[in-house]
């Protein structure tokens, strides 16, 4: 018996090394020791905050949280009330 020619195998990809330059990644601008942001004040925890509160995706999900003029990220796992304490500061982060 023989094999039909339209049953034969593609051949799979052929590898090829080469060598390339990788260059790093771009560096942050550092800040200076006078740019330091200044510590967030202690306010009110019942005084009304806007907060906004996003999602993100990912092997582990994490918040994006924006408020008081700042972005913090956290796991996907913390309650709110953890995340509003750091926020407020009335408690340091962990």
């Amino acid at each position: 018996m023989t094999v039909p020619e339209t049953n034969t195998c593609t051949p799979s990809t052929r590898w090829v090394t080469k060598r390339v330059k990788v260059t790093p990644a771009p560096k942050a601008h550092a800040r200076q020791s006078g740019e330091a942001r200044p510590p967030l004040s202690e306010r009110n925890p019942r005084d009304p905050l806007t907060v906004t509160m996003v999602y993100r995706g990912g092997p582990e999900g994490y918040w994006e949280v924006r408020a008081r003029g700042r972005v913090w990220r956290f796991p996907g796992h913390v309650a709110v009330f953890d995340m509003m304490r750091v926020i407020t500061a009335c408690h340091s982060p962990r």
